[in-house]
């Protein structure tokens, strides 16, 4: 679309000037109209467009020069010639312009994407920094940045809070048995179940090693733990192919932040809870020290 619209304007100009040094042969100096289809030129930052209108109204000036009487006996061969020169100036003129044009354009042009380039370096190292490597889910640090931040938050609107924290069964045994790439592949999978389960208002963690961390708000604790109860029942059901079809089970704790006492009081319950849950056969979610709901 750009090149025939270019073609277009130039030889609009062309003609323009070539009516105007046609029908005025007496007024000197008309003929360089013809440099206008050059200015023209210019703004396409092109120099075969450049290049093709020097040809062009060279060509037709010298053409109507011979052509026309009128033009044949007012213009000289010095005119002409001059003519000549001062289009071949003139183009000179423009060439220097479009060239350092065309050099500002690609300085910007690198500007803009060194500038795009820095901005996804910086998206890419703050997501690395803020995610597991392993299961795309929040880090350790990230997760006790927002929980600080959630506890401050509940403390001034009331806001619910609960922090559930979930361990793989014999995770150990896993790695020993079937080795580190199989527990890889068990973690992953894992996390995608949780991933897949929660809503947008909760914030999942891979807090170390085979532990998980959820923190939701916004909602009432049994609803927290029907959810956890969900994700415990969906990591049961999978079979794992590279364990021969074995099955991997969650321990979970669940506790409520209450208002006025401190984030590490509410993952040290939860905590509690967990082992809890563990000691009391595992693959349950413990809420509180006098409930635990079997599998």
């Amino acid at each position: 679309m750009a090149a025939p619209a270019s073609t277009f304007f130039i030889l609009t100009g062309t003609a323009i000037g070539a009516i105007f040094t046609i029908t005025n042969p007496l007024v000197h100096g008309i003929e360089y109209i013809l440099m206008l289809p050059l200015l023209i030129s210019l703004f396409y930052f092109n120099k075969r467009y450049l290049l093709f209108s020097l040809i062009l109204n060279c060509l037709l000036f010298i053409a109507v020069v011979q052509l026309s009487e009128r033009h044949h006996q007012n213009v000289s061969l010095f005119d002409l010639l001059a003519f000549i020169f001062i289009m071949i100036g003139a183009y000179f003129v423009v060439l220097g312009a479009l060239s350092r044009g065309l050099i500002l354009i690609s300085d910007l042009t690198k500007t803009i994407q060194s500038e795009q380039e820095l901005l996804v370096r910086t998206v890419v190292m703050d997501k690395l920094s803020k995610t597991d490597a392993l299961t795309d889910l929040y880090n350790h640090k990230t997760f006790h940045e927002y929980l600080d931040k959630l506890v401050e938050h509940s403390e001034d609107s009331d806001m619910p809070l609960h922090l559930a924290i979930m361990d793989i069964d014999n995770f150990k045994s896993i790695n020993d048995t079937f080795g580190h790439a199989t527990g890889d592949v068990v973690l992953k999978r894992v996390a995608a179940v949780i991933s897949e389960s929660i809503s947008s208002s909760e914030i999942v963690a891979r807090y170390g090693g085979e532990e998980f961390a959820i923190i939701f708000t916004e909602k009432a604790l049994h609803d927290s733990y029907t959810e956890v109860e969900t994700i415990r029942e969906s990591i049961h059901q999978m079979d794992f192919d590279e364990m021969d079809g074995r099955k991997v089970s969650v321990s979970i704790g669940l506790s409520s932040y209450q208002k006025g006492s401190s984030k590490s009081k509410l993952f040290q319950e939860s905590d509690q809870l967990l082992y809890q849950a563990k000691r009391s056969g595992k693959n349950r979610t413990v809420m509180d020290d006098s409930a635990s709901i079997l599998a």
